[in-house]
């Protein structure tokens, strides 16, 4: 069965949505922490700081390519949204 087809909430469909943008982000007064899957470093990152350089329409889960760890300089990042 496609994953399109499959049942809601099966963890292993695939992602149907990209998630929220940037915008929709400050718009509900979320912000985002980075943890560092290697070296478990966190960063917080204020989606309205980097609306400027991306845009408000910028999905905030694209931001993972983007990150760099300042601890161990790896590029595995989780994202977590967090309420401010």
């Amino acid at each position: 069965m496609p994953p399109h087809q499959m049942r809601p909430g099966n963890r292993h469909a695939g992602e149907a949505a990209v998630g929220r943008s940037l915008g929709e982000l400050v718009r509900s007064k979320m912000a985002l922490v980075a943890v560092c899957r290697r070296c478990k470093h966190r960063r917080l990152l204020y989606p309205a700081n980097l609306i400027p350089s991306l845009g408000e329409g910028f999905p905030a889960i694209e931001l993972r390519k983007r990150l760099r760890c300042s601890g161990c300089r790896g590029r595995m990042a989780n994202l977590h949204e967090f309420s401010r």
